[in-house]
């Protein structure tokens, strides 16, 4: 008797294996980023698709890709079996008029779980103090899923979605700000702090907290004049690492070399 096998999971990490058109495309970064939203990448074995192509953006006026299609190569890598944060990362690590190359293979339907709200915040609210405001109101983050980000707001990495916590582009806290004085804390402030890498790094530690990475401590302050601890970490040199985990931003900052001088924003105060 043979008993017939299961149904198998699509999935594989090698791209020999994959069923289907495959296609390249090289997109410029734009002010709107690269125009696309991407979904997936939530478990080992799951695809990371693309969700939507943005209207005007660069993909859409490239007009290769197409929702559904798996993102299977960026700039030489591999990223087949990569989680979402990972290639988050590699988009956002990409600055402002430069290319980033991929490989997508065409043949596999999106989820059926995939109408995601969060994909489609293309002209989104924006963030106060880690919260999603519409008209003054907070969004509660329980409505929303997590697996999908935005690349396409503002020249930076949109709304991510990570851990059940809406990130957006720090430029929206820029953009507008909200008093806190009804709950008697002082008004958030966006600051630039000119860093520069020293023989043993940037002079300060950080830790995780409710809003992203926090400045922990001051360890040499002619590294970072002007960080204070408290500080929240939203870019390092004009790229968004609110998505970032904690050893994600430490390699991000590990990769300048000494004597690099090194722009951070950084949120302070309303908390």
């Amino acid at each position: 008797m043979i008993i017939p096998e299961p149904d198998k999971s699509p999935f594989t990490r090698d791209p020999a294996m994959l069923k289907g058109a495959t296609l390249r495309t090289a997109l410029k970064k734009s002010a709107m980023g690269f125009g696309f939203t991407i979904i997936g990448g939530d478990r080992p074995d799951e695809f990371l698709q693309v969700k939507n192509v943005l209207k005007d953006g660069p993909a859409a006026q490239d007009g290769k890709i197409a929702p559904g299609d798996v993102i299977v190569d960026i700039n030489g890598t591999c990223v087949l079996g990569h989680t979402h944060a990972e290639v988050v990362q590699m988009f956002q690590l990409i600055p402002i008029n430069q290319y980033v190359n991929m490989t997508l293979c065409r043949g596999y339907p999106l989820p059926e779980d995939s109408d995601d709200p969060v994909a489609d915040l293309v002209n989104a609210p924006p963030l106060i103090n880690g919260q999603l405001t519409t008209q003054g109101e907070n969004m509660g983050s329980q409505d929303l899923k997590s697996g999908v980000v935005v690349l396409d707001h503002n020249g930076k990495p949109g709304h991510v979605l990570v851990n059940g916590r809406l990130n957006g582009p720090s430029q929206d806290l820029q953009d507008q700000r909200t008093s806190m004085a009804s709950s008697g804390t002082s008004l958030p402030e966006l600051v630039t702090v000119p860093l520069l890498k020293g023989p043993k790094g940037f002079g300060f530690a950080i830790a995780d907290s409710a809003m992203g990475q926090k400045v922990k401590m001051i360890l040499d302050s002619q590294w970072c004049p002007g960080l204070q601890k408290g500080d929240v970490i939203k870019e390092i040199c004009h790229q968004n690492v609110q998505s970032l985990t904690h050893i994600q931003v430490v390699e991000v900052l590990k990769q300048f070399p000494v004597g690099a001088e090194v722009p951070l924003l950084v949120l302070r105060g309303g908390q």
